[in-house]
């Protein structure tokens, strides 16, 4: 009887566990998986799967059982997510989760059964009688194994959230070769389980100094999670890193294009000072009826000023050279490009600031429009009054998949790693200066097409 009362207890603790379990899951899930329902049910097959391992007839052990449940998750995100997600970025996803999950659950066991020991020791020693002493180990056995679960549940909470922070909030698309990088922590973690699992069958492992043993692997297991997530401090670090170096070459860009600006109004002014002797030889080419040199000499002074001359002209010089580099770019992508730009006059504008969202924008847009049919890209601004805002709209091939933390579209770039803050630089200009920035899709006028459409909202200072 007693034994079906410890059978009891020990499956329902089980259970618990295996519930907590999947409710981190499917709250991690969240950036592969959009529907609820759908989460729903990767919490009810996760908890099933995990219940189900307790019923294989034979003993398993647990790294097979671990990298069956990783592969059991990866299926199910292959069938439920978004096609967008990289095949490397969910490898990581699924094993690291996993490892988490086992890594807490093999830690929480550990401490576990450092108390049971030292509380049955003592009932041993206080208790006489053995009905009465079998009563207290039964609610010392549920004493231990509900705190067992709430161990458990306290790592896990802590680790999820820590993952959840760290990845997936900074909506990453991994490369392979980083994902095997960021992999290596969960790899010598199943060397290191494999290593207890050999001692475990040892004879004498037990005896005396479990305790001592138990608590070793209880902090073994700690330090490898805080090396687990050290590892992925240090590669956002380093992303963060690539983020800061992004915006030094913009700053670069920007100095170039303020010196051809420069430069530009420097031949103009050039331009303006040499005009009187320009008047003067053709005054005199026309009294001397030289009207054939006189008109060569025209269509040099034409050519000349012309080429200091900007096709598209905004109010300021440099977004004067922005927009028609990344016109005479479109032109030789063969994408239309429309102009209805106009800098605001006394406005109290970072020219850099409008520079950054401007040219992430464009750089956006040529690159999604050049993969589509009929391509087009249009910007434009409107000012009312202290509210400035500037629309970027470009012809697509299919949608964007937008990331759950920061709501900006996953870049579907080659190289992904190296992408990817375009779009927060020119969220952090509209913060600035207290507005907004937006990203929406939509179908032409004549349904021929898709179109994004990046709205920026500035005030004015």
């Amino acid at each position: 009887m007693m034994e079906t009362y410890y059978a009891i207890a020990y499956y329902l603790g089980q259970f618990l566990e295996y519930v907590l379990a999947g409710a981190g899951l499917a709250f991690l899930s969240k950036s592969y998986i959009a529907e609820p329902k759908k989460r729903w049910l990767v919490f009810a097959a996760y908890v099933l799967l995990l219940v189900g391992w307790n019923y294989v007839p034979m003993e398993t052990n647990g790294v097979i059982v671990h990298w069956l449940t990783a592969g059991m998750i990866f299926g199910q995100l292959l069938i439920l997510g978004p096609s967008q997600r990289t095949r490397s970025d969910q490898v990581y996803f699924v094993i690291t989760f996993e490892t988490i999950r086992w890594v807490c659950s093999v830690a929480a066991v550990n401490l576990y059964l450092i108390l049971s020991v030292q509380i049955e020791a003592v009932l041993a020693q206080r208790a006489t009688e053995p009905e009465r002493l079998q009563w207290l180990w039964f609610g010392s056995f549920c004493l231990m194994k509900l705190l067992n679960v709430l161990l458990f549940g306290a790592l896990f909470f802590l680790a999820v959230r820590l993952f959840d922070r760290l990845y997936l909030q900074k909506n990453q698309v991994l490369e392979p070769r980083e994902a095997v990088s960021l992999l290596i922590p969960s790899f010598l973690g199943i060397v290191n389980h494999l290593i207890r699992y050999t001692y475990n069958q040892l004879p004498g492992a037990g005896g005396e100094q479990s305790v001592l043993i138990y608590l070793l692997w209880a902090l073994n297991d700690v330090i490898f999670l805080a090396a687990m997530f050290l590892v992925l401090y240090l590669f956002q670090r380093q992303r963060q890193q690539e983020g800061e170096r992004m915006l030094l070459r913009q700053l670069k860009d920007m100095q170039l294009h303020v010196k051809a600006a420069e430069q530009m109004y420097d031949k103009v002014r050039g331009l303006r000072h040499d005009l009187e002797n320009h008047a003067l030889v053709l005054n005199g080419l026309l009294a001397e009826s030289k009207y054939e040199e006189a008109e060569q000499y025209v269509h040099r002074f034409r050519a000349a000023a012309d080429d200091l001359v900007y096709e598209i002209q905004s109010g300021n010089p440099v977004t004067d050279v922005i927009l028609n580099e990344k016109k005479k770019e479109a032109q030789q992508l063969g994408i239309r490009f429309q102009c209805a730009f106009h800098y605001p006059r006394k406005s109290g504008l970072d020219v850099f600031d409008v520079s950054i969202v401007i040219s992430n924008g464009l750089e956006n847009a040529l690159e999604a429009a050049r993969q589509s049919e009929a391509p087009l890209v249009e910007i434009r601004s409107l000012r009312r009054k202290n509210i400035w805002v500037i629309t970027i709209v470009n012809s697509t091939a299919r949608a964007f998949e937008t990331g759950r933390a920061d709501g900006l579209p996953l870049t579907t770039k080659e190289m992904p790693g190296d992408h990817g803050f375009g779009l927060k630089n020119v969220r952090a200009v509209a913060e600035k200066y207290f507005g907004v920035m937006e990203l929406s899709l939509s179908r032409s006028a004549d349904g021929s097409r898709n179109l994004v459409t990046l709205t920026v909202m500035l005030q004015l200072p």
